[in-house]
């Protein structure tokens, strides 16, 4: 499943980016048709990020609780196991945090760039509006556009309760072993 999200992750960040480039190339607010056109597209894409989001967002959540929770499994094993844990599981354990951590990075990376590539979009837009606005000295923008600048940019979440940024994986990987540890300090405390 974690595959199949960052495959459709993959391919939302290259139609946005695919988006920007056209913005960038093709946005002429004289030409209204034009702006329409890029608008529509833009709009498509953006429904297509939200629409993902709200199918996906509570799979990727127990996903990742499921991926949490096996880091804090290995974790709370290594400090509890005896001489030997090192001989014996650190090949299965290594393997496991490599391929969580391997997999949530790649699929933070990709989602991450969703609202990233969304704020040069409207970075490209303000840049073009600025420009021609001071270029032909009118005052007239086009409705559509000042519109889409207000819009917020997606960020894509597991259940509303972690947002994949670049930072994600870094905060993630501090909370499970810093709550691998508690729960072992308040269990080895409560055993004595």
């Amino acid at each position: 499943m974690v595959i199949t999200y960052t495959s459709v992750c993959y391919l939302l960040v290259q139609n946005v980016r695919f988006c920007r480039e056209v913005f960038h190339k093709r946005l002429d607010l004289r030409c209204s048709t034009t702006v329409k056109s890029l608008i529509k597209n833009y709009v498509d894409v953006i429904k297509c990020v939200e629409n993902f989001e709200d199918l996906f967002c509570n799979i990727i959540f127990v996903l990742v609780l499921h991926d949490f929770c096996v880091v804090s499994i290995i974790v709370m094993d290594m400090m509890h196991a005896e001489k030997n844990w090192m001989s014996t599981n650190m090949f299965e354990a290594l393997s496991y945090v490599v391929l969580i951590f391997g997999s949530l990075g790649i699929l933070t990376i990709f989602a991450g760039n969703i609202p990233l590539e969304m704020a040069d979009i409207k970075s490209v837009m303000l840049e073009k509006v600025f420009t021609q606005l001071y270029q032909d000295d009118s005052r007239r923008s086009d409705a559509c556009v000042v519109l889409l600048l207000k819009k917020d940019v997606c960020v894509l979440t597991a259940g509303k309760a972690f947002v994949f940024d670049r930072g994600f994986l870094l905060k993630a990987l501090a909370t499970v072993i810093a709550q691998a540890v508690v729960v072992y300090q308040l269990g080895s405390s409560l055993s004595h």
